[in-house]
């Protein structure tokens, strides 16, 4: 007798009630056995290694729904069932599988405009994995998509699968139906009043058909860049006050079979001023001096882009003061009939903070008081958020880091908080080498090391003191060069630059009776 328990990934049949299963004292499970359906595509063992059922255990639904769910979860099997025969004082658990093609050959049709080589690039899958007829079917959305790019407007890529059921191998074949290249004969805006339409083509990528178009790869359509060009519209019209913007539509005209004429409809809407500016909630500082943060005037072109940058002027100019945690909210009041927008900010003042401590994290190269030299305020300090910035565009400047982020963190004191300087290293030393010819030299060679962030006592490593390395020689068959530069920007651990340099220079220009040495170094030293 023998009854299925579990198959695919849902449950199909269970012949037992599993309130029963509960019930009863379950099987020992005496044997466990693996059997395809079809060739064996994977090994055994890939099973084996999935399921949590084992011989000497008593028999689980839940396990056993488990299991099915881990081998399908492999990718390996299109379908798994499980089956139960009796055995001596127990069960025997049968897994029943059947495995998925491995891909034995990929083939295209049709190609013309790219090698096979070229499109194999634009695929997920390879020959030996195991098929996958959905990543397929995207990988042949992702060939149609190259075409299109590339002018061939009616590309079309159906992929077809053939499997040896004896082997239980696959060929994969991309049926490729070109059609011909399109190109732009023209590009058509209607809607446009406020701008001439050749003002807007500038702004686009896409361009028309034309004797260059070859060298700078436009003239045909391609969605992605298209999409681009039509949010530069959207922006270009917007940061000139027509907010309410809109691209109605936009459709391609097929005029001949490799013309096309794109259609783009806008609606600009109108232009808006700035009405009145009301600003509220402020109680520390009077209201003129706030105004005066405020690029945008009454009577002024209104733009999103300035709109953002007032309120970040108006948190800014509290964040400079210690008041870290002050809100300015905004509201819009526009009026389509007189195209004014009343701009009102209300601020929510917070309280005065001090700076706890400064936490610095993520340096592992690089020692703290390289980055702590270069902050613009220190612990005790008002927390100055526009000083909090200006020292993490220093700490940019050094070009040590990849990424440079601040950020307060609360403290139990109510009015202090840590300030955390958060940092990504990044390679700063480089070798780099060369070789060349000429009439005085003849054959010459280079190589050069250089270190931004040397650290002269920090022996092996030698990184990390934010000094400044470089060794350069450079050998030709008359001329030898040697030079070795360093730079401490902070020397004795003040604002002092002090750098020097050393070389030495062989050269056999002037006669072949002797060779002119020259060997010297070079040193000063400035305040920064």
């Amino acid at each position: 007798m023998r009854r299925l328990l579990w198959g695919s990934v849902v449950l199909t049949t269970l012949l037992v009630q599993p309130q029963l299963w509960a019930q009863e004292e379950q099987p020992l499970v005496r044997e466990i056995e693996v059997r395809f359906v079809g060739p064996e595509t994977v090994s055994k063992a890939i099973v084996t290694a999935n399921i949590q059922t084992a011989v000497g255990k008593p028999r689980s639904r839940d396990v056993i729904e488990q299991d099915v769910r881990n081998l399908i979860g492999t990718g390996f099997f299109f379908d798994v069932r499980v089956l139960e025969e009796p055995a001596q004082d127990g069960v025997k658990v049968i897994y029943q599988v059947q495995g998925k093609a491995a891909i034995k050959e990929i083939v295209f049709e049709g190609e013309k405009r790219y090698p096979e080589e070229r499109l194999k690039r634009e695929l997920s899958q390879k020959v030996g994995d195991i098929l996958d007829e959905r990543k397929a079917h995207v990988d042949a959305q992702k060939i149609v998509e190259m075409y299109q790019k590339a002018g061939y407007a009616d590309a079309k890529v159906e992929p077809t699968v053939s499997i040896d059921r004896d082997t239980g191998k696959a060929v994969l074949r991309f049926k490729i139906t070109e059609g011909n290249r399109v190109f732009l004969q023209r590009i058509q805006i209607t809607g446009n009043t406020a701008y001439p339409t050749a003002r807007l083509l500038k702004l686009l990528k896409t361009k028309r058909r034309w004797w260059g178009s070859w060298l700078a790869g436009t003239g045909v359509m391609k969605e992605d860049v298209f999409t681009e060009d039509l949010d530069k519209l959207k922006d270009f019209y917007r940061s000139n006050g027509y907010i309410d913007m809109e691209i109605r539509g936009t459709r391609v005209e097929r005029v001949a079979p490799q013309w096309m004429v794109l259609h783009i409809d806008l609606f600009e809407g109108r232009q808006y001023k700035v009405g009145d500016i009301k600003i509220e909630g402020n109680t520390l500082f009077p209201l003129p001096e706030l105004a005066r943060q405020l690029k945008m005037k009454t009577g002024q072109t209104f733009t999103p882009d300035g709109f953002s940058k007032d309120m970040k002027a108006l948190e800014d100019y509290y964040g400079g003061r210690g008041y870290l945690d002050t809100a300015v909210r905004s509201t819009r009041n526009p009026n389509v009939e007189t195209g004014r927008i009343d701009l009102t900010y209300t601020i929510n003042e917070g309280q005065l903070t001090y700076v706890n401590k400064i936490e610095i994290r993520g340096n592992v190269r690089t020692k703290d008081k390289v980055i702590r030299r270069e902050l613009a305020v220190e612990p005790g300090d008002i927390y100055n958020t526009v000083r909090v910035d200006a020292s993490a565009e220093r700490l940019r400047n050094l070009d040590y880091f990849s990424k440079v982020d601040t950020f307060p963190e609360p403290t139990l004191v109510p009015n202090r908080k840590d300030l955390v300087i958060n940092v990504d290293e990044k390679q700063t030393g480089a070798v780099t080498f060369g070789a060349g010819f000429s009439s005085i030299d003849n054959l010459l060679g280079f190589i050069e090391y250089t270190q931004k962030n040397f650290d002269l006592f920090n022996w092996p490593s030698s990184t990390g003191g934010g000094q400044h390395l470089s060794i350069r020689a450079q050998v030709g068959f008359k001329r030898q060069d040697y030079v070795l530069s360093f730079v401490e920007p902070w020397f004795m651990d003040e604002r002092l630059l002090f750098g020097f340099d050393a070389f030495h220079h062989e050269s056999a220009y002037l006669s072949t009776e002797f060779v002119e040495d020259r060997t010297g170094s070079i040193s000063g030293s400035r305040r920064r």
